[in-house]
């Protein structure tokens, strides 16, 4: 089965469908909430989330370090260092649609 992949472009004409509004007010929009979200993400925060009501959350969570990490091709020990994590998990509406396709 052949995985099927939606870009940006592709949500800026969906915008423009479903709205009146022109491709170029889509694009902005869809460029403003996407770059909003970057900012949120570069903040210096290491722990914090975007809740989108219906939608989902977006959070950052803090990785610890890892001192014995094994490169699986050499076998050498190194050290990983601790980072941030983005997940996503998906509100109660995503989630009935995403099940409902499986009944």
């Amino acid at each position: 089965m052949k995985k099927i992949t939606y870009t940006k472009n592709d949500i800026i004409r969906r915008i423009t469908s479903d709205t009146n509004i022109s491709i170029d007010e889509s694009r902005v929009m869809v460029d403003t909430v996407l770059d909003t979200f970057k900012q949120y993400f570069q903040k210096p925060d290491k722990n914090f989330r975007i809740e989108i009501r219906n939608f989902g959350v977006f959070e950052v969570k803090p990785t610890k370090p890892r001192n014995k990490a094994r490169n699986p091709k050499t076998l050498k020990l190194f050290k990983v260092p601790a980072r941030r994590r983005l997940t996503f998990k998906p509100g109660k509406d995503i989630k009935s649609e995403l099940n409902k396709e499986l009944k």
